[in-house]
């Protein structure tokens, strides 16, 4: 027996050992299971994405025919299949600013903007016949493309919502402008700084498996997220599916660093779209390449700055 005061000791204290990652036999075994490693579901379908290759231009139409002579292929999927089923094309983390397929008449904001998806037997399949579908272009967007911070400033396109502001004693910029401060010399100094934007480069890149049932009145989706919400109310949205018969399973993921919180919807809504109208499932999965195209990174930064030290003589 030990006294009341005598420090109580802890069986099994974690504390200073080292410690098995949960996962971490399945990590070095090559046994854990991610999305493109789970088993091919009855009737799988492949996709791939139709890219925007030009922005800056009018969306003038879309022909997915030619993506119909290559063997193999299933279907092909625009906006107007979301419009036929009573699905909200729009989706975005915050604002509704985006689309998950864009529209034919919309402006082309970037290259890379996802306008459809193809889905066939195999994933070779589907690529071949994403890059068989003819897309044309309408040149009649005014100015010019925006691809700098400078361009950015110079059109006045920029977000002012979120600007903050701290201000304490005097008129700073009035100061500035001076070579004394009561009677004190006063040091300048203004430059600026940059940072380039960032690649998340997450070792799998996005994927999704949807898999539709109960006659596709209900879907589960198997995404690497961060987003599991987002996956299920934008993919809920897009098929017109009640989010209650929506189930978003995320066991894993190989990587995502804030890459997946919101950049990984898209590539879910297009996989859902196609395995709700087909009633079929479908896998989406992006290669490294047109992953890093497309889904953006973490931003540039331009910041200019102007300071002023009083000298001690």
């Amino acid at each position: 027996k030990s006294s009341s005061n005598e420090p109580t000791k802890q069986k099994n204290n974690s504390v200073g050992q080292p410690a098995t990652h949960a996962s971490g036999p399945l990590h070095c075994t090559g046994e854990a299971i991610y999305i493109d490693d789970i088993p091919a579901p009855a009737n799988l379908l492949h996709g791939s994405l139709i890219l925007a290759s030009k922005c800056h231009a009018t969306l003038a139409s879309i022909d997915v025919e030619p993506a119909f002579s290559i063997p193999g292929v299933a279907g092909v999927f625009t906006s107007e299949d979301i419009e036929k089923m009573g699905g909200d094309n729009k989706m975005g983390p915050i604002l509704l600013d985006d689309y998950t397929f864009l529209p034919v008449g919309e402006k082309v904001d970037f290259v890379g903007q996802v306008l459809g998806v193809v889905v066939g037997a195999s994933q070779e399949i589907a690529a071949k016949g994403a890059r068989a579908v003819a897309v044309e272009y309408a040149d009649d967007v005014e100015g010019k493309a925006i691809v700098s911070i400078e361009d950015a400033i110079n059109a006045e396109s920029f977000w002012t919502d979120f600007r903050h502001e701290m201000k304490r004693g005097g008129n700073v910029d009035e100061i500035l402008t001076k070579s004394e401060v009561d009677g004190k010399r006063l040091v300048v100094i203004e430059g600026s700084m940059r940072s380039g934007g960032q690649e998340h480069f997450y070792l799998e890149p996005n994927s999704t498996l949807t898999v539709p049932s109960e006659s596709a009145t209900n879907l589960t989706i198997y995404s690497s997220t961060q987003a599991p919400t987002k996956t299920q109310d934008f993919c809920a949205r897009v098929t017109n599916t009640p989010a209650a018969k929506v189930v978003v399973r995320m066991k894993r993921m190989g990587g995502g660093f804030g890459g997946k919180e919101t950049r990984s919807v898209f590539v879910a809504t297009a996989a859902a779209v196609p395995a709700k109208l087909m009633n079929r499932p479908v896998r989406v999965t992006l290669d490294r390449d047109t992953d890093m195209a497309i889904t953006g990174g973490r931003h540039a930064f331009l910041a200019k700055y102007k300071a002023g030290a009083i000298v001690e003589e």
